[in-house]
């Protein structure tokens, strides 16, 4: 097992990226800063539909002024990490863009996913359409 399987280490790297939050660029906060809970998520695809809450899986997206970090695993399996990445994002007035620097899942090293979204309130709405998979989460603000 490769040391970016392992949870230990995303748990590590989540916890400096916390403590790192906000850096020391003198630079007005965004509307995403903070911290995020997944409380819903539909995912579909030619072979496959999925519905997540809060429920049966635990995922936290933690972003900074230009970083994020996020961690996804099952409520009744904590050593399943579903997802883990860490990267920098962009966004501008309808999208939000994750470019991952590292991820437990290797091909998608280098790769980005565009994010249509909205905010209302401390919910934010995420939709994404691929060839493969049509992607609806619902976060809300925890910080």
């Amino acid at each position: 097992m490769g040391i970016l399987r392992k949870p230990g280490f995303w748990i590590v790297a989540f916890l400096i990226f916390l403590a790192a939050c906000g850096g020391e660029k003198q630079v007005k906060p965004g509307p995403f800063c903070g911290a995020w809970k997944m409380i819903r998520g539909t995912y579909k695809g030619p072979n496959f539909s999925v519905q997540s809450t809060e429920e049966n899986r635990i995922c936290y997206k933690v972003i900074s002024l230009d970083h994020f970090a996020v961690v996804e695993m099952f409520k009744d399996n904590p050593d399943s990490m579903l997802f883990t990445a860490v990267g920098h994002y962009q966004y501008d007035d309808s999208t939000y863009t994750e470019n991952y620097e590292a991820t437990n899942v290797p091909f998608q090293v280098g790769k980005k996913n565009v994010f249509r979204y909205r905010l209302e309130n401390n919910r934010w709405y995420l939709d994404m359409k691929t060839e493969d998979m049509e992607l609806h989460e619902v976060w809300e603000r925890i910080q």
